[in-house]
């Protein structure tokens, strides 16, 4: 028998707008799901249970949604009306610490919700706790969560408290942010679904960042229809009503890179037959297929990392200078790589990245879509810092980092478990504001049954090696 806490976003709206099932219902199902797992998986840094609770009975108590703003979405005030959602630790929630996943910002406690938590509480909201996060978001595996398939297994990250939620089923949606792939990895990883939104799409007031050219915050759940749920939410209506949420497949082009794109890269054999499933299943919807030859990811990753090292020094430089070793060394090292600069070094970075952006962007004169793997390893081992010698965050976001840097939308969805049972995801990558035919592209492929986001097996079969 399926959970209330098991169901999808767009099924708990359903249940919920016609009285089948209540906030309360919804909400006592996931802060159950979360006492009975989240000790041995770490998804959340902290959960708001009484909170919660409080809220889901006044939503209950309220009015709900009249019809004519059930149909027409646009209208609803309460588009989330009793949808329980976790918050990454690095996005501001009233009242409650918001502490990046660091030593340096222990205690601090916002007196304000970010203005994305906001939203989803204007939406009718309920937030149930904040998730882990890898340190101040530097890092690509979430070291205290675990992937719920196999508690051996990293989740990625940084948004990696999040993805693993979902993949629990401890809640149906989620807040991520993604500087260099850190809602994308870890979706993959977990089997989930997660949309980087081209910048400026999601208001970032109380966001803990990174890097202001780079960071965006973005939706994570278990199905593209969601995602576009929770992303209306996030965005408000306004944004989105400028750009399209529909894709005819028949005359959608996808651009598939050839060899030029992984350059030096070797592509674990789970994620490449992945990538050619999705490449197929879109096919068979009517799109065109053809090869094209986006810039290689070398191209980006010294640019692209000075950029980001120079503006997180500048965002973090009251922690760096008056207490560095409540930072961990290989952060500081990283953000080391801004040390002595000079203007004009980081006047040709941002240059390169710029050129970088704009090759990118010519690509979309011959393509809708552009597929590609989300990262080349297939969810590796809990607690490794490098994969066949090369440090983490490099060898796990070649295909993802980049795309930050050129500024595009970039959308991971599962393809079905590799034949070790483990979740592998492919990214779908769209030009700035194609975020809502991304996700349209998605819906066409949950209709036709090609995409379909599991839950992790949490009943005794989930693998623990260690």
């Amino acid at each position: 028998m399926t959970e209330p806490c098991e169901l999808l976003l767009s099924e708990a709206l359903r249940l919920l707008r016609n009285r089948s099932l209540s906030a309360r219902e919804l909400t006592v199902s996931c802060l159950s799901r979360i006492e009975s797992h989240d000790l041995e998986i770490g998804a959340f840094a902290r959960v708001f249970a009484d909170e919660a609770m409080e809220r889901a009975a006044v939503l209950d108590r309220a009015t709900v949604l009249d019809r004519v703003a059930v149909l027409d979405p646009a209208a609803a005030t309460g588009r989330l009306h009793g949808i329980p959602v976790a918050v990454k630790d690095l996005i501001a929630v009233k009242g409650h610490p918001t502490e990046a996943g660091s030593r340096a910002y222990a205690g601090y406690v916002p007196d304000r919700d970010a203005a994305v938590v906001g939203r989803l509480r204007e939406a009718g909201a309920i937030v149930v706790g904040k998730t882990n996060t890898h340190e101040l978001a530097f890092g690509v595996s979430t070291p205290s969560t675990r992937n719920p398939w196999s508690l051996d297994r990293m989740t990625g990250g940084s948004s990696g408290g999040s993805a693993a939620a979902l993949a629990a089923g401890m809640v149906p949606a989620a807040l991520g942010t993604d500087t260099g792939g850190s809602v994308r990895n870890p979706s993959s990883y977990c089997g989930t679904v997660g949309l980087k939104t081209t910048p400026g799409l999601i208001d970032r007031d109380g966001l803990f960042m990174i890097s202001s050219s780079y960071d965006v915050i973005g939706p994570m759940t278990r199905s593209c229809t969601d995602a576009d749920l929770l992303l209306a939410a996030m965005a408000g209506t306004r944004p989105l009503n400028r750009w399209r949420g529909d894709v005819e497949m028949s005359g959608t082009v996808v651009g598939l890179p050839g060899d030029a794109y992984y350059e030096g890269l070797s592509v674990a054999p789970p994620v490449e037959r992945a990538l050619h499933n999705k490449v197929d299943q879109i096919a068979a919807l009517g799109a065109s297929i053809i090869e094209v030859a986006p810039p290689s990811h070398r191209e980006h990753a010294e640019p692209g990392s000075v950029v980001v090292a120079a503006e997180a020094r500048l965002l973090h430089e009251r922690i760096l200078t008056e207490m560095p070793e409540l930072v961990a060394d290989d952060i500081r090292e990283f953000i080391g790589i801004a040390d002595g600069l000079s203007s004009a070094d980081l006047a040709a970075a941002h240059k390169a990245v710029s050129d970088f952006r704009q090759r990118w962007l010519r690509m979309f004169d011959e393509v809708d879509f552009v597929i590609s793997p989300v990262t080349p390893n297939h969810v590796p081992t809990h607690g490794l810092n490098q994969i066949e010698g090369v440090p983490l965050i490099p060898a796990t976001t070649p295909f993802t980092f980049p795309l930050s840097g050129a500024g595009l939308a970039g959308l991971a969805v599962p393809d079905a478990p590799a034949a070790d049972g483990l979740p592998v995801g492919v990214q779908i990558i769209g030009p700035p504001g194609s975020d809502r035919r991304l996700l349209a592209l998605g819906k066409n492929l949950e209709t036709a049954g090609f995409l379909a986001s599991a839950l992790a097996p949490l009943d005794g079969t989930t693998k623990n090696d260690d």
